[in-house]
């Protein structure tokens, strides 16, 4: 606990009104910019941060590189500054915005969010990601109680203060964060870039959706268990294939094939508005509805999702130097126009889903609703573009939209039988994940797979029915060519 107390003034401008939030790592007060006339919060650094005078000069960099992100999902940082007690131990301070609102972690301890508020939220938190990434800005800390939600949307709070990068020493190296949201390459290297923000809100997703943590992880030491035998993403029931593309992607145990926090903000900001146009819808608040975001520790009431505090520990260097790591300049395998065309494979499908998604798609058969006179059976003539001379990611852009609108005139043609719909519709969201991995090789594979199945109907089938399965099998066969280039 920091030796604030209510009355306090900090360099005869901000006089303490009130705590709001406490952790491990911080406290969080109310006060008044007696200069400025508003309300303001103060978050009072506690811990090896306060004691630890190189610490306190790494908060004020940080703070500094804060206070030039300017983003409306971004917390705002006024003031940064020093407190000398009459014992002589110094506490270190920030000046933010004070909100009004709940943190995500309140937010989630009500049960899941419903995927496409939860892709609404996430695509707002990638964007102040982004933003900050772009100003070479870590957050290093994202968690359900450094996310506010308010009548404007999602607020990151902390940026490059929850979670500074500490000082090696000879034995070991300070890392400070919470680690049921680390990636798993933090035990490995000494500082966390972007891509550690991304897995992190890959995390966030997965519990927004499921509305329970993802792992049982509290300490360091489970940590490094729990990665030691990596797990494959747990279904998630009722949530779109495109989605859950995008969550596995951005938790992908790699590094380098995550995607980037602006793809990401593109991403899921497309999935969602068709199921939910707008922002994120302010929360109800009660007669006192300013408030900001514990820093860590338990929250109020009930949580299904409690929230991990924020840990410090030294950490055993590793007895060996990781591989290099791919350098992430440039775009990534998962380019905007990708994910772009993602979305469009989704189309219709996206919202069907939503509304009613069987939860093993793989299985799900079905019936459609017949007019009791049976309409005249027409023939869906698609013609191919040719294969686009351009390889990768923008090539797929065309091929993909190019097969999805085969596809739907296909299944409008009621000249495939309701299984058939099933298995292509899930074979292209099969290729279409892999592609949004950055896994060519697979994609490929599937792509075979899925052209073989075409065949084989189009084999069975007699006059025009054989007919309109030709432009699918052709555009398959130019995706299965574009993924073995890439492969």
């Amino acid at each position: 606990m920091s030796a604030f107390t209510p009355g306090l003034k900090l360099h005869d401008r901000y006089l303490l009104d009130r705590r709001i939030g406490s952790g491990g790592m911080a406290e969080v007060w109310q006060a008044h910019d007696l200069v400025l006339g508003r309300p303001v919060a103060v978050k009072v650094l506690a811990g090896p941060t306060a004691a630890d005078p190189a610490l306190r000069a790494g908060a004020l960099r940080e703070a500094r590189s804060a206070a030039q992100l300017t983003h409306p999902h971004i917390t705002a940082v006024h003031d940064f500054g020093e407190v000398t007690f009459p014992d002589g131990h110094v506490e270190p301070y920030l000046v933010m915005e004070l909100l009004t609102g709940e943190s995500l972690a309140e937010l989630m301890a009500r049960g899941p969010v419903g995927w496409a508020r939860a892709a609404v939220i996430g695509a707002q938190v990638a964007g102040a990601l982004a933003a900050a990434h772009a100003r070479d800005v870590v957050h290093r800390d994202v968690k359900p109680g450094n996310i506010m939600i308010t009548a404007t949307g999602a607020k990151v709070l902390d940026f490059g203060i929850a979670a500074m990068t500490g000082l090696p020493d000879a034995t070991g190296m300070l890392i400070i964060g919470t680690p049921a949201y680390a990636a798993p390459e933090r035990l490995r290297q000494k500082a966390a870039d972007p891509a550690a923000d991304v897995y992190a809100l890959g995390v966030l997703l997965i519990e927004m959706v499921t509305g329970r943590r993802r792992n049982g992880i509290d300490s360091w030491e489970q940590f490094e268990a729990e990665h030691a035998r990596p797990r494959p993403l747990p279904p998630l029931p009722g949530v779109p294939p495109a989605i859950t593309a995008l969550i596995a992607a951005a938790v992908d145990p790699s590094p380098a094939r995550r995607p980037r926090a602006d793809d990401l903000a593109h991403a899921l900001g497309g999935l969602a508005a068709p199921a939910m146009p707008g922002s994120v819808p302010a929360t109800p608040a009660g007669p006192n509805p300013t408030l900001l975001a514990p820093t860590g520790g338990a929250i109020s009431g009930a949580a299904r999702v409690p929230a991990p505090a924020t840990r410090v520990q030294a950490v055993p260097r590793p007895k060996a130097a990781p591989p290099a790591r791919p350098k992430r300049g440039g775009r990534p395998l998962l380019a905007v126009a990708l994910v772009m065309a993602i979305i469009v494979i989704s189309g219709v499908l996206l919202i069907m889903s939503a509304l009613n998604e069987p939860t093993d798609p793989a299985n799900a058969v079905t019936t459609p609703t017949r007019s009791p006179s049976r309409p005249a059976r027409t023939t869906a003539v698609v013609k191919p573009s040719p294969t686009p001379e351009r390889g990768g990611p923008f090539a797929a852009v065309k091929l993909l939209s190019d097969l999805n609108d085969a596809v739907q005139k296909l299944r409008d043609t009621e000249l495939i039988t309701p299984k058939q719909k099933t298995e292509l519709e899930n074979g292209l969201r099969n290729i279409s994940t892999k592609m949004l991995q950055g896994d060519w090789d697979e994609a490929r594979k599937r792509a075979e797979n899925l052209q073989k199945k075409v065949e084989g109907w189009a084999d069975d089938a007699e006059g025009d029915a054989k007919e309109a399965y030709e432009p699918v099998q052709k555009l398959l066969d130019e995706l299965e060519k574009l993924a073995k280039r890439n492969s």
